[in-house]
């Protein structure tokens, strides 16, 4: 189904105030050059071509496909999607695909690198996405010929999708999630709506209600299937790098003996209230500890001068500080360590709920049995905190340093109430860790259905 007419004209006079935009957020970025001439179709790296070996029996399956070498094109707007996606492109590598990976954020973009950096240039390679122009995006089509395009959770580009129609690539919206908020929104643009929802091969949903909202806005309904969160495969095994960390921070004399509370993911605000909070929970126990993991490496030095502020004795990792006996505050300005952190604390909180940002993933510090305290701002992660806040491993309350306080304390006061918490949402973890590949299933079974159309045309 063709886009409805404005929205093409659309995205051409707004192509250079997005040109703007780049220019202004990216032009002392060393990257910058490549995200020009990527965002607007000019080069890219060549498509990934290596060959994969098959070793297992579900690999021999697939070879009659002929799959090896064949490019599945990933879309993930930011480092969280990538993350959330990355156990199920794992297992499409496995099957003999190839991978072309598009970010539409920096962050993305790096995370790329950092997750398939031994594949770059042979299995996998990755760009910033095209703007949604359709001669744009039919320069990239064209140049890494992909046999399946996948959008993660969010973010459809409807001339993207009408050009993947109009060359019989099947496109699927996996992990897809749809807010009320955001549903109201499209609805402003029925015909525009429409048009992608027609377009879209499938859509693997994360909930009932973000599928109904799919199917309300236009989706035929046999399009819309609803699996369990990629996010719950998304804890990767931790990196050596990671256990070196644990095993290293373990043995500061600063760590033992003291209950330890971490605040990860951190938003602007989120800062202040859990060092409100601390200053609650040290009038019950001196010595406990505050970790806190902002979610932005910009702010590093801003949470700094607040935690300085503060008037406590604070430590920052970037300086290669270490966590004293005197220690009250730990600033863990580093990239890549999250999952380090929170395997060393006692009661973990998850940020991005406590402002208006949706939550960031409480998976993280469930698979590693740790209970998690988040906000009310869930949006992005709903389907998670319910299965989590049934079994008990997980508490919301509100965006009040009181509050936030004695949520914490009820668990890193109370060693047994915090292990039984623990280890309930571990077990809940290990339980749905399977859904990267019912989902990776899903998509096979979709280019199975693919080839054998394509081959009795022919």
């Amino acid at each position: 189904m063709k886009p409805p007419i404005y929205y093409p004209i659309a995205i051409r006079l707004a192509m250079p105030i997005y040109r703007y935009m780049v220019h202004k957020k990216s032009q002392h970025l060393p990257t910058y050059m490549r995200e020009v001439k990527e965002r607007f179709g000019q080069t890219y790296l060549p498509a990934p071509t290596a060959v994969h070996i098959p070793v297992d029996n579900l690999e021999k399956k697939v070879n009659k496909s002929g799959c090896h070498g064949r490019v599945i094109w990933c879309h993930a707007v930011s480092l969280g999607e990538l993350n959330t996606a990355y156990p199920m492109l794992k297992i499409l590598l496995n099957q003999g695909f190839n991978l072309w990976i598009t970010s539409t954020t920096q962050t993305g973009f790096n995370r790329a690198s950092v997750l398939f950096e031994p594949l770059l240039g042979t299995r996998v390679n990755h760009s910033f996405v095209p703007v949604d122009n359709l001669k744009t995006i039919q320069v990239f089509i064209e140049h890494i010929q992909p046999v399946m395009a996948l959008f993660i959770e969010t973010e459809l580009w409807a001339n993207t999708l009408y050009e993947l129609r109009q060359r019989q690539i099947p496109a699927v919206m996996v992990n897809a999630r749809l807010t009320e908020k955001s549903y109201q929104s499209y609805a402003k643009f029925p015909k525009l709506s429409t048009s992608m929802m027609q377009n879209l091969t499938a859509i693997i949903a994360q909930d009932e209600a973000s599928a109904d909202r799919f199917v309300r806005l236009g989706a035929d309904k046999v399009k819309v299937s609803v699996m369990d969160s990629l996010k719950w495969s998304s804890v990767h095994q931790l990196s050596a790098d990671n256990q070196r960390l644990i095993q290293q921070v373990q043995m500061w004399q600063g760590v033992s003996h003291r209950p330890i509370w971490l605040v990860g993911s951190t938003h602007d605000a989120e800062e202040l209230l859990a060092i409100q909070a601390h200053k609650k929970l040290i009038e019950h126990d001196p010595a406990t500890l505050l970790i806190l993991v902002p979610r932005h490496p910009e702010r590093f030095d801003e949470v700094a001068s607040l935690c300085q502020s503060s008037t406590f004795i604070t430590h920052r990792r970037s300086k290669g500080e270490r966590i004293d006996p005197d220690t009250q505050v730990y600033l863990a300005d580093s990239m890549g360590e999250l999952l380090a952190w929170y395997a060393v604390c006692d009661v973990a909180v998850v940020g991005g709920s406590f402002v208006d940002v949706g939550g960031h993933n409480p998976i993280e510090p469930a698979a590693l049995a740790k209970p998690v305290v988040m906000g009310k701002f869930i949006k992005n992660c709903e389907e998670l905190v319910d299965g989590l806040s049934k079994v008990s491993a997980l508490t919301i309350t509100d965006s009040a340093s009181q509050c936030l306080a004695d949520a914490v304390a009820s668990w890193l006061f109370d060693e047994d109430a915090a292990h039984q918490a623990g280890m309930a949402g571990r077990q809940l973890v290990v339980a749905k860790e399977n859904a990267a590949t019912k989902q990776a299933e899903q998509l096979l079974i979709h280019l199975s259905i693919t080839d054998s159309t394509t081959n009795q045309s022919d």
